[in-house]
């Protein structure tokens, strides 16, 4: 999934510069990876599918790409910008998970299906 929003972060950085001949493969492209998107999100509320894996891969995906495509804007100032929000909202996202996994997981035995000798 991050690949996938990456693409798109990918595309629409690059919209107003691919010629006009072009114009159809980018928009074929654009409708392409945004259903596969809405496919795979769709799928990964099926049973024993991660659908929070799904959804954070994408988010990461679209954030990262926003910090590492920024220098195909043409305006340096915008990409300074979105690349220091970017950067915020990843670190704020990657805080909140693992606050969530120290919270919710029970250190007094940390490997549950470990083997012992009896």
């Amino acid at each position: 999934m991050g690949i996938l929003a990456s693409w798109v972060v990918w595309i629409i950085f690059r919209w107003q510069k691919i010629p006009p001949e072009c114009h159809r493969q980018r928009n074929c492209q654009l409708t392409m990876v945004a259903s596969s998107i809405a496919i795979t999100l769709l799928f990964s509320f099926a049973p024993f599918v991660d659908w929070g894996a799904h959804l954070g891969g994408a988010i990461m995906g679209l954030l990262l790409a926003l910090v590492l495509l920024t220098d195909q804007l043409d305006n340096k100032a915008h990409a300074r910008i979105i690349r220091i929000a970017s950067m915020a909202a990843g670190s704020n996202q990657t805080y909140a998970f693992d606050s969530h996994i120290y919270r919710n997981t029970e250190y007094n035995n940390p490997c549950q299906y470990q083997i012992t000798n009896q």
